[in-house]
């Protein structure tokens, strides 16, 4: 009985072993065969981003590099400054690969997007021939997106803010028995960008909403809600809120401010006591993308994620 089972375990042993070594064995080829594919490839368009698996991510960029300056997409001296940009990022050689894939792509452009921000990078390399400018407004419509959503969440209506790209990125409103009872106005805002001046004052001044719900009121004169909102406005009867949006180390911090207008001059604070909303609470301003740790948290994070994918 010794002898059989003894028989028995050296045989799957060496079974087991051979799928192993045999695995290994593949694995090395599938390697050597990507590399020589990579190396020896004469064009760019020839490059898939499989081929990036088996060398460094130095190594493909160089290898990059190389071709891109076969096929004239940069000169002797630039090579070196994309390679010392593209080698410092996550996932570089992909990032460049992504590019380079398209002679439309304007490199210079596009590298200068790397230092950016995590959603520059991710717009960027789903789109490489996109402009700087298109892309921020990609972004800008992801955080007024993603704004939209949280406050229409937590009760708030909203109504048409925008002419244009100019305009009140968010109008919220609340009723009863069919009568404005409350009214608040956001700015959305992603990453470093901050209100800007106008020929009408500062955006989210006094004067500067007067003017554009003056603007929205000839635009749809059969909706009487906007004479409604003028006048609060007028009356300093209406909140008015900043919404700013950042990706950081794979979280999404929100910040939301209370804008105050001292004629004219804006300034923004913190939301304190019960004005304080869900966002501003200890831990819900800074959410986890691969880890929410709530159904507040999971919220955020799927419309995010729903944003990206549909952007």
């Amino acid at each position: 009985m010794r002898k059989i089972l003894l028989f028995f375990i050296i045989i799957n042993s060496t079974i087991f072993a051979n799928i192993i070594t045999g695995g290994v064995y593949t694995k090395r080829v599938l390697q050597i065969d990507n590399i020589n594919l990579i190396t020896k490839a004469d064009k760019l368009n020839q490059v898939t981003q499989t081929m990036l698996i088996s060398a460094t991510k130095i190594e493909n960029i160089q290898t990059l590099i190389k071709l891109a300056l076969k096929e004239n997409r940069v000169n002797f001296i630039e090579q070196f400054k994309y390679i010392k940009i593209f080698k410092n990022i996550k996932n570089g050689d992909k990032l460049l690969l992504r590019c380079l894939k398209y002679p439309s792509c304007n490199l210079e452009e596009y590298s200068s997007l790397m230092n950016k921000s995590p959603m520059h990078i991710k717009i960027a390399s789903k789109y490489p021939n996109m402009s700087l400018v298109e892309i921020n407004h990609r972004i800008g419509g992801i955080s007024e997106n993603i704004m939209n959503k949280y406050f229409k969440s937590m009760g708030w209506s909203k109504i048409e803010g925008e002419i244009g790209r100019n305009g009140i990125d968010g109008i919220f409103i609340k009723r009863k028995a069919g009568l404005i009872i409350d009214i608040m106005v956001v700015e959305s805002k992603y990453n470093k960008s901050t209100l800007g001046n106008t020929n009408h004052g500062r955006q989210m001044s006094k004067q500067w909403l007067s003017k554009k719900i003056d603007t929205l009121e000839k635009k749809y004169p059969n909706n009487k809600e906007y004479k409604t909102i003028n006048r609060y406005i007028e009356s300093n009867n209406y909140k008015a809120i900043l919404w700013n949006l950042k990706v950081n180390n794979n979280n999404l911090v929100i910040s939301v401010k209370k804008i105050n207008d001292n004629n004219g001059k804006i300034l923004t604070s913190n939301i304190k006591g019960k004005e304080k909303m869900k966002i501003n609470f200890n831990g819900n301003h800074k959410i986890n993308i691969n880890n929410p740790k709530n159904d507040f948290h999971k919220d955020i994070v799927s419309w995010y994620k729903m944003e990206i994918n549909n952007n």
